[in-house]
């Protein structure tokens, strides 16, 4: 009965992917009984080799007798643990032995514990009672790391070492003579602290390297090692074999090699732990220590005792003194041959590192780089792709010339007028200009192709967005004599336009299609009748291009008509075509996308992504892989998007989007993007190839099965990518424009650099945001092992990533990651409308309005004594009076800050006072009272008039509590735009220090624009800063701007440049509230102004027009309680 239950065990565990503990104690099999257990118990030991290699793996526990068959149990085991006096594990007791051989032994001698775990290696663990044995079974259960409750392995996340690694330098010793106990190294290593000595009085460490490589499992080699033992007793007990099978082992190791020189690194022990002769992935020295043959008194003395010897065969006499003197000279030269620094000056190492920075080093280089698609070769030797012509801007003309630069291609790059200072034109090799934006010029394909035949270009990237999706431009290209490095024309016009696409993949195709209407007919009454079959809420989207342009959901009939002209306007304006397709709108989706790369001939899935945290329909956050698919699905949509690319012999890298539905498990096709995508870093980081690299290979005519690279693969980690954009969040994503002042990645920030972070930027400081490109500043990519770590490590890069001088969507984009729900894998394309209550709140200002308002204020002060030197009446205000302060108000300071950015209604503004060195006193300015005309009239004559009303009515506000504040210390070691005043700036604030990211945007007579970011926070606000009389006197004019007067019109400015669409009230017309005024466009965005409420209309703009920021648009003349401010929507 016990072999059946083991037998059932076994079954339960290999079913359900779980480990197995076996305690065991047995006498072996029933002898009257054996051909009732001798077969079944061989079963048992082949379960265990079978789950062992299915990785289910098992650890035995032997506290009492193991013996005959019995013994097998603990040396076919994952993991054996013996207990002290009472383990015993032989094929044959005392009593057999004697009988059989004659000799005369102990139970503990032929098979106990210490026996086992030091001299047999049998055991991997030696206990000294059975508590300590089961508490090891379950601490190496926990390195395991299977989900609680459910038979599914999980990566553990990153815990800090419970013992600093900053401690290293103090355990170590700097004479490497000195005893170093490498315990103390790895305690401060790894995670938490834990680990296990495997067979840690025995030392097999072949046994180790192989089982290491059974499980995947990376090397890492610590090296403090003279070489093999030496000596009569180690050449007789085999050192020679022990070390060759060593060495041996490490040649045959195919998993990572990372090895770090610790101490001593002499002879073959240089070899068995993975020297450079053995190409590990990465080799890193620590500064104190030596690598040679032997070390430099053992050589010198071996070639002193050679030199004796030789003289005395030769019976030749022997100069001590110059010996002597050349065992010295010879001493001293390996002395400085076997130095750190000399070995690292010869490449004998990657580098030598801070002892301490030994854990994060070892992060970093577990990671292996991209895999790099290497040029394809004509027959003379000279590579296909010379000179690219890259028709496209931003980041990704960026991304594609460190590509080009990769392979030693000359990059070429467009660029409009605009784009002058833009980053691609100053990385390209050369530039060309081809127009003002306003004219559209990286859509003219006659002049992108005139450029590239000009400039002696043999082939065109044409990136993502613009052209890249354009099948006349592909033709054009090829008919020009070029090479499109992309799919053929016909590809992108089956697959680059969805109605066809979807229209082709009908009849060609089993993948699943999302119900919908995508025929030509697109009166807005036919396809407003096909939306009432569908059912709603429906998806109209541009049948051409991506990126969220031409696309809305439909929830009610009332609003299809207006939505569908919005996206076909959106559609022609940015892709050419105005033509939409209609879907049903899946409500719990996921929006899942698999890469795909194809020569004609081979096509390969590079696996999948996420993509469900959108905007407007247009993504922001992604991650690889998908947390939510299993493996099974994950196969099926692969397999479904390798089919698509074998239909159509697909040629380049593509994506196939698919939508998911989350309740059925069932997954849609939803379009073929056939072009590098936006996101393409993370699916680069997971399965650790270059995808534009791979562009370029097949577009030289490269062939997939050439590269072995490319077989088996598998995604390794997790990768998260950000999308930083000129935005606000809080007015309903409206784009920004703008001027970037200051840009600092998070290594510059903190000081330190933080492993497995990219930056995909396409600006720089004093880069403009132009109302005439897309919105994106650039793309933060991180990867780490598991996706908690992931998010955590997303979450403090962003908030130490400082981008000053425009509105972003930072501090969003770092609440998606910290939110609850996001952590929740099933999470979908609804994500942001589900949690908006939260995503939107307003942020808080006690930080805001207190220490960071004290930094902006301070700062100012700082900058403005350096600018003393300025001419006398040079900071007169024009029209106002002769002096910019006077001696009552020059120690007030006041601030208004920006809170509409942050979520808030109004600003705010505060009074500052300075009361004593270093002492000031802050106080809120409330509103203005209202006041009747005869109120404000003795209000005047009490006070002076307008001028000073508002000042004397700040001075009457109660202060906050007086504190202290002074500049610690203030820095510009930052990269500056031309003219932009940037600093870093640490304060002492009322008792406790900050540091603080300031930059001035504008300055004037009469204010200073000021931006103060802190990565403590994460958060960042705008300031107004004035002196009394000037901010006093602008007071009248801000009142007007308002339209706080009663009954003044309504003013509808417009919030950026702008382009004026479509006039939607004409002049004189009378409106209600919620009916549209016009629509304008930014940033490749349209916005439609609708009335606040009912009125006559002013219109003060005509269609077409060209417009700056805070232009008025139009007015609407209200009746005295509906007198306000307009909005976009």
């Amino acid at each position: 009965m016990t072999v059946k239950k083991q037998q059932r065990a076994n079954e339960i565990a290999m079913n359900n992917n779980l480990p197995v503990i076996s305690l065991n104690q047995s006498a072996g099999a029933n002898l009257p009984q054996q051909f009732r257990v001798f077969h079944p118990g061989g079963q048992q030991f082949r379960d265990i080799s079978l789950r062992s290699a299915s990785g289910s793996p098992t650890c035995t526990v032997v506290f009492g007798s193991s013996t005959a068959g019995g013994a097998y149990q603990p040396g076919m085991s994952a993991y054996s643990i013996f207990v002290k006096d009472q383990a015993q594990v032989f094929l044959g007791g005392p009593p057999l032995v004697y009988m059989a051989t004659g000799e005369q032994t102990t139970a503990e001698e032929l098979g106990g514990a210490e026996m086992h775990t030091s001299v047999s290696g049998v055991g991997d663990a030696f206990a000294n009672d059975e508590f300590e044995a089961c508490q090891l079974a379950r601490n190496w259960v926990l390195t395991l790391s299977y989900e609680q409750g459910t038979a599914t392995r999980k990566k553990q996340p990153i815990l800090q070492p419970r013992y600093s690694p900053r401690d290293i330098l103090q355990v170590v010793p700097v004479n490497i003579r000195q005893p170093l106990d490498m315990r103390e190294v790895i305690a401060r290593i790894v995670d938490d602290s834990r680990f296990q000595i495997f067979k840690a009085t025995y030392g097999p460490a072949t046994h180790f390297i192989r089982l290491n490589n059974e499980t995947s499992t990376p090397l890492v080699f610590l090296h403090n090692v003279t070489g093999f033992m030496v000596g009569t007793k180690s050449e007789q007990s085999g050192i020679i074999k022990a070390g060759s099978q060593l060495i041996d082992a490490v040649s045959r190791s195919s998993v990572p090699h990372i090895s770090i020189i610790c101490g001593a690194s002499y002879g073959a022990g240089n070899y068995a732990m993975c020297g450079r002769a053995f190409s590990p992935r990465f080799l890193f020295s620590w500064p104190t220590s030596k690598c040679s043959v032997m070390g430099p008194e053992q050589l010198a003395g071996v070639m002193e005792m050679i030199a004796r010897e030789a003289a005395s065969k030769s019976n030749k006499p022997i100069d001590d003194a110059k010996l002597s003197a050349r065992t010295a000279g010879l001493k001293n030269q390996v002395e400085q041959e076997s130095d750190a620094y000399t070995t690292s000056a010869w490449t004998l190492d990657d580098g030598i590192i801070d002892p301490r920075d030994t854990r994060d080093v070892l992060g970093m280089s577990r990671k292996k780089p991209l895999f790099v698609a290497p040029p394809v070769l004509r027959k003379d030797g000279t590579p296909v792709l010379q000179r690219v012509l890259i028709a496209n801007r931003g980041e990704i003309a960026c991304r594609i010339i460190k590509a080009c630069k990769d392979q030693m291609i000359t990059a070429i790059v467009v660029y409009a007028d605009e784009d002058e200072t833009s980053l691609h034109v100053q990385l390209a090799d050369e530039a060309v200009c081809i127009g003002p934006a306003d004219q559209q010029p990286y859509q003219n394909i006659e002049r992108l192709v005139k450029v590239a035949k000009e400039t002696n270009a043999n082939a065109i990237h044409p990136g993502y967005g613009y052209l890249s999706e354009n099948a006349k431009f592909a033709q054009a290209v090829a008919a020009a004599g070029l090479i499109f490095i992309g799919p053929t024309p016909d590809s992108i016009l089956k697959l680059g336009d969805k109605r066809l696409a979807k229209e082709h993949l009908s009849v060609h195709s089993s993948v699943p299609l999302i119900p919908g209407y995508g025929g030509l007919n697109q009166d807005p009454a036919h396809l407003e009748a096909e939306a009432d079959k569908i059912g709603y809420p429906v998806l109209i989207k541009a049948s051409a291009g991506g990126g969220g342009k031409g696309m809305r959901v439909v929830r009610k009939k009332a609003e299809f008509r207006e939505a569908f002209l919005r996206c076909a306007s959106e559609s022609e304006r940015s892709f050419g075509s105005a033509h939409c397709l209609i879907e049903k709108y899946i409500e719990s989706g996921k929006h899942v996308e698999i890469q795909i790369i194809g020569d004609g001939e081979k096509f390969i899935s590079l696996l999948d992504r996420e993509c469900s945290i959108q905007r407007r329909h247009q993504k922001i956050i992604e991650e690889s892989p998908c947390p939510w698919l299993s493996p099974e699905l994950r196969r099926r949509m692969s397999d479904a998007a390798v089919e698509i690319a074998r239909l159509l012999k697909y040629v380049s890298a593509g994506t196939v989007e698919f939508i998911v539905d989350i309740k059925q498990s069932k997954f849609y096709f939803l379009e073929v993007n056939t072009r590098i995508q936006v996101e393409h870093p993370i699916t680069e980081e997971v399965v650790q190839i270059d995808i534009v690299a791979l562009q370029l290979f097949v577009a030289a005519g490269g062939k997939l099965a050439s590269l072995p690279e490319l077989d088996n693969i598998s995604q390794e980690g997790h990768a998260i990518e950000v999308r930083l954009c000129a935005e606000n969040p809080f007015n309903n994503f409206l784009p920004c424009v703008g001027t970037v002042a200051l840009f600092e990645p998070v290594s510059r920030v903190t000081g330190v650099h933080v492993p497995n972070v990219r930056y995909e930027v396409g600006v720089a400081a004093g880069s403009s945001v132009s109302v005439h490109f897309d919105s994106m500043i650039c793309k933060i990519i991180v990867w780490a092992a598991d996706r908690a770590s992931a998010i955590q490590k997303m979450s403090y890069v962003l908030k130490n990533t400082v981008c000053m001088g425009v509105t972003t969507n930072q501090l969003f984009l770092e609440r998606i990651l910290l939110h609850p729900g996001f952590q929740d894998p099933a999470y979908t394309t609804s994500f942001i409308e589900t949690y908006s209550a939260g995503l939107f709140q307003p942020v808080g200002v006690d930080y805001v309005t207190g220490p960071m308002v004290m930094a902006a204020m301070l700062y100012d002060l700082q900058a403005g004594n350096q600018n003393t030197g300025a001419k006398t009446f040079g900071t007169i205000p024009a029209g106002f009076r002769n002096q910019r302060k006077d001696v009552k108000t020059a120690s007030r300071k006041f601030v208004s800050c920006q809170l509409q950015l942050l979520g808030h209604d109004t600003a705010g503004d505060y009074m500052i006072t300075r009361t004593a060195e270093d002492e000031y006193e802050m106080a809120l300015l409330k509103p203005e009272p209202d006041l009747t005309t005869a109120e404000k009239k003795s209000f005047f004559n009490k006070h002076g008039g307008p001028l000073t009303r508002r000042f004397y009515h700040a001075t009457a506000c109660k202060p906050i509590p007086r504190f202290e504040a002074r500049v610690l210390q203030q820095g510009t070691n930052l990269v500056s735009a031309k003219g932009q005043d940037n600093g870093v700036v640490r304060l002492s604030l009322g008792g406790g220090q900050h540091t603080f990211f300031v930059s001035i945007l504008n300055r004037n007579e009469f204010k200073r624009e000021i931006s103060v970011y802190s990565a403590h926070k994460g958060i960042g606000a705008n300031y107004i800063a004035s002196d009394p009389l000037p901010w006093a006197g602008k007071f009248e004019l801000k009142r007007e701007q308002q339209g706080l007067e009663p009954g003044a019109r309504q003013k509808y400015l417009s919030p950026m440049p702008c382009h004026i669409l479509q006039i939607l009230a004409k002049d004189g017309s009378e409106v209600k509230r919620g009916d549209g005024l016009l629509v304008m466009e930014s940033m490749k965005t349209e916005i439609r102004i609708n009335a606040d409420g009912p009125g006559i209309v002013r219109m003060h703009v005509q269609k077409d027009a060209k417009i700056s920021e805070g232009v008025v648009l139009c007015e609407v003349i209200a009746p005295e309680e509906d007198a306000g401010s307009g909005n976009a929507s």
